[in-house]
């Protein structure tokens, strides 16, 4: 498999971080998900957010985004 390159997944961070505050929430995420074609519904969304938001504040730093993105990059989708 070949690795994430982690250039192109702050890129993609800073794209959809669309308020400027370091931090992706859930909006900015479905936005990002929607864009790439996979449909969660809100439970499957919140579920899938939480697990991902390690230290539960709520929102997802760069770190947190990018186990999004590794997931992604095994359904070869990025």
């Amino acid at each position: 498999m070949a690795t994430i390159d982690l250039t192109k997944a702050e890129t993609l961070f800073k794209t959809f971080d669309k308020n400027g505050d370091q931090k992706i929430d859930i909006d900015e995420l479905k936005s990002l998900l929607t864009e790439l074609g996979e449909s969660f519904s809100n439970d499957s969304l919140a579920q899938y957010f939480a697990e991902v938001d390690t230290n539960g504040d709520g929102a997802l730093s760069l770190d947190e985004f990018l186990v999004v993105v590794k997931s992604l990059h095994a359904k070869r989708i990025l």
